[in-house]
């Protein structure tokens, strides 16, 4: 019965099928689009981190951004470039 009524809609009411087709079109391209904003957004937030050859970040406490930092104080700085696991800090 339902496949006997959407092939009649799809016959005689082309108007009707045709703004079905046109939704669902519609739709899907907002769905893509959206995929395409968030796959982005997911990329080019972690090109900053991706960039850097680092195995350990150390920033000062109760730094809100990653890549917009404030200087840190020389003493921290300086006692973390005399730990012997330290290869080199900037």
């Amino acid at each position: 019965m339902l496949f006997k009524t959407a092939f009649r809609i799809i016959i005689h009411e082309k108007e009707k099928f045709s703004g079905a087709v046109v939704g669902v079109a519609l739709a899907t391209f907002l769905m893509i689009l959206q995929c395409g904003f968030y796959l982005g957004y997911q990329r080019d937030i972690t090109v900053v981190v991706d960039s850097v050859d680092a195995d350990l970040w150390i920033i000062p406490k109760n730094q809100p951004l990653f890549d917009g930092w404030d200087a840190m104080d020389d003493l921290p700085f300086y006692r973390m470039r005399e730990h012997p696991d330290v290869e080199r800090a900037a």
